[in-house]
């Protein structure tokens, strides 16, 4: 069951704006499906309904399901479903080899991932999918002439 920390009900609604603080709205469902830019919720009131609601009426709220934060992010990539968001491959600093480690993750979007343990802000991580190295626990990094090409190596 979501909390809802904020709401403000306006738009063209019969009954007078009212806020989270004197309605207590629960929100037990949000239904995934968005259509052109607007999605359904279900609300429960703990105090008595506000004046002029009734079940079924749709009406225009603006909905904060939590504050912004400063937050150390990554871009969103396959790495995220080969591994669960519980391990990263991230670059030594000299750039010569990756190595694996355990990270704890936060919120997602499509675009970025929230890190919120096992990364310092300015490492790199490779951020491709892993498909191949979920085994390895260090990747090398060769240069070629012509390029450069990834090599495996097992320290198990």
């Amino acid at each position: 069951m979501s909390s809802i920390s904020a709401a403000s009900f306006s738009g063209r609604s019969p009954f007078s704006p009212v806020t989270a603080a004197t309605t207590r709205p629960r929100c037990p469902k949000i239904y995934p499906q968005v259509t052109n830019g607007t999605f359904r919720i279900d609300l429960h009131f703990e105090n008595p309904n506000p004046q002029g609601i009734h079940t079924g009426q749709a009406f225009d709220i603006k909905l904060e399901l939590g504050r912004a934060a400063t937050a150390m992010m990554l871009p969103n990539g396959p790495f995220y479903q080969e591994t669960g968001g519980n391990w990263v491959f991230v670059v030594a600093p000299d750039g010569r080899y990756a190595t694996r480690r355990t990270v704890r993750l936060g919120r997602r979007n499509p675009e970025h991932v929230e890190v919120v343990d096992g990364l310092q802000p300015g490492e790199k991580v490779i951020v491709s999918g892993y498909e191949a190295f979920q085994k390895i626990e260090r990747v090398e990094f060769e240069k070629p002439d012509h390029g450069s090409h990834l090599s495996q190596r097992s320290n198990r």
